[in-house]
């Protein structure tokens, strides 16, 4: 159909409620084709309120709404925010049934297939994603409903074919939600890409460092059933290979008598103003390890340090795992280059002969690292069943309390 037919028929739809002043009819682009809707001036507000009271949505044009899983009904609300944010859009129960229809009118005359969309599902399909585009699917999912026999199809494609009215300040409104809600879901599937992306190079990084490690450590000692030590099993997935520093660290005079949280918590904090806050490296830090020193003899030392973590000449032992290899690189240089330059203002000669003699850095590497790497796997071996321990133990007392409130 023509444009001028289009105008036509329309103002002959709507001329029994009033003078038509205007019709705008859009259309793709691209294509050229009809996009579906158009924009209605009337002579009065009289006739457009006419209008709108005999040809608004109704009940019987909202589509079948999904059932809630059960990732979204444990949350604590699905409140109108949610009515147009990812993943939880079609679910936004606190909407009235005009803003859910008006949502699902509108946004059905919206434009969903933009560059960015497109760029962003092509980075994710790159980055190892195999499921349909989840934009897509909650599309639908707002202005088609969930999946529906034919019976109702049928019927669908008969609401479809009737004239509906909404006021343009609804437009305006489930619009602007509409691309909001399509720029959240870029965001997503780019953060989703990354995140893959991330976890594959690093899955990488852990298979080439085991290798390296079974051929270029020919000292260390074989494990019970002869294999070589394996550094990649039970690792962190944030681990990267040449991430971890160790550092020396000196404990002021008048923390050596507080308890060791105190201590190492003060020390963590000393590092952070000294040095992580200055160069920028607060958010390339990925974990601040102070319990793996139990386990790791020191650098340049034959002599383990004693189970608290601070030897007699007051100097603390900490790992410093960074997100990425360059970040432990910038936090070793800047130990190195600065001196006593960039350390806390305020401490007693001693304190400060002490920083100047005691405190270093380096990064793990080789077989060093492969220790710190069995250190890790064991933590997280031993967490593990930690946390076993205490569901089983929950779920006994449950059974138990079950089991006191019911009736013989």
């Amino acid at each position: 159909m023509s444009t001028d037919e289009v105008i036509d028929f329309l103002k002959g739809q709507l001329k029994d409620y009033g003078k038509v002043k205007y019709v705008h009819v859009p259309r793709f682009k691209t294509s050229g084709s009809l996009r579906g809707f158009a924009f209605v001036e009337f002579g009065s507000k009289k006739a457009a309120d006419n209008a709108l009271s005999t040809l608004a949505p109704t009940e019987y044009d909202l589509v079948r709404t999904p059932l809630i899983p059960a990732s979204i009904k444990g949350r604590k609300t699905v409140g109108e925010a949610e009515g147009w944010m990812p993943k939880t859009a079609p679910y936004a129960t606190s909407l009235s049934l005009s803003e859910r229809l008006a949502r699902q009118m509108v946004w059905r005359c919206c434009a969903r297939r933009s560059k960015q969309e497109r760029a962003a599902f092509r980075r994710l399909l790159h980055a190892g994603y195999r499921r349909p585009n989840p934009l897509d699917a909650e599309y639908h999912l707002i202005t088609e409903g969930s999946t529906i026999s034919a019976e109702e199809g049928k019927a669908t494609e008969e609401r479809r074919e009737r004239l509906r009215l909404l006021p343009y300040s609804d437009w305006e409104l489930w619009r602007t939600r509409f691309y909001q809600w399509q720029r959240a879901w870029v965001t997503r599937m780019n953060s989703k890409a990354e995140k893959l992306s991330a976890q594959a190079e690093r899955k990488m990084r852990t298979v080439s460092i085991a290798s390296t490690s079974k051929v270029t450590s020919p000292h260390s000692e074989p494990a019970a059933n002869g294999s070589p030590h394996s550094t990649s099993l039970g690792l962190p997935s944030s681990y990267s290979p040449g991430t971890v520093v160790e550092v020396l660290w000196p404990v002021e005079t008048k923390m050596m008598n507080q308890d060791l949280r105190k201590q190492m918590r003060h020390v963590r904090l000393a590092i952070e103003a000294s040095v992580l806050q200055p160069h920028n490296l607060l958010h390339s830090v990925a974990h601040f390890d102070t319990q793996s020193s139990h386990q790791l003899l020191p650098l340049h030392r034959h002599q383990r340090l004693p189970s608290t973590l601070v030897d007699p000449n007051g100097t603390a032992r900490v790992y410093i795992r960074f997100k990425e290899p360059q970040g432990a690189k910038t936090f070793v240089s800047a130990i190195t280059e600065s001196g006593t330059d960039s350390f806390q203002d305020g401490v007693d000669a001693k304190d400060a002969y002490r920083q100047r003699s005691s405190c270093s850095a380096e990064i793990l590497e080789g077989e060093r690292e492969a220790e710190y790497c069995a250190a890790i796997a064991a933590s997280k071996a031993g967490a593990a069943e930690r946390r076993r321990r205490a569901q089983a133990a929950k779920r006994r007392k449950k059974v138990k309390s079950q089991n006191a409130v019911s009736p013989p």
